[in-house]
């Protein structure tokens, strides 16, 4: 048998990656996510620029973001819709500017707005629960009504940050528009 060598991801990317939630890394607390250290050393380790990574189970995007920062090209496979959701909004890039002022407006539809607008989907109880789903209703409602005022890659960011207040990245937007 090989001879298993020890690696300390965290200390070889300590310049690269200043922490697990870097970037949009944190933008929801996904249960049981990489670190992103593991897919960039694998991602540095076999593949070079312009290679196709394909990721199965992607999950909250973790390689898929790694990939695109490697400049490698994902695709990214999920059963779960809050797994494709998050993805997708985690390797989008959007304005920074524009998100926050895009918030600062759905903000002020949310508080004058009692709507909803509830989606289907097979298994919605499994994945989100009677509350979330209001919730989520209430949020979707509040978008549409302005969505032609915002481009459609902040509405689905505004969807993740809006459902999952725990995470710090959510947090910050919050709290600064």
């Amino acid at each position: 048998m090989g001879h298993i060598k020890n690696l300390d991801l965290r200390e070889i990317y300590s310049n690269e990656i200043p922490s697990t939630t870097y970037l949009t890394h944190g933008i929801h607390p996904y249960t049981a996510k990489l670190i992103p250290h593991i897919p960039r050393y694998f991602i540095e380790k076999y593949t070079e620029k312009n290679n196709v990574i394909l990721d199965p189970f992607c999950g909250s995007g973790t390689t898929l973001l790694e990939a695109k920062l490697l400049e490698r090209n994902a695709i990214g496979i999920d059963i779960n819709p809050l797994a494709i959701l998050l993805s997708e909004v985690k390797t989008t890039h959007m304005d920074v500017e524009e998100l926050k002022h895009a918030i600062q407006l759905y903000k002020e539809n949310l508080k004058e707005s009692e709507g909803k607008i509830f989606v289907e989907f097979p298994n919605i109880d499994y994945w989100f629960c009677n509350k979330a789903q209001n919730d989520l209703a209430r949020i979707k409602y509040s978008i549409e009504t302005f969505s032609s005022k915002v481009d459609r890659r902040i509405y689905k960011f505004r969807i993740c940050l809006a459902h999952f207040k725990q995470s710090s990245l959510t947090s910050n937007f919050l709290s600064s528009s």
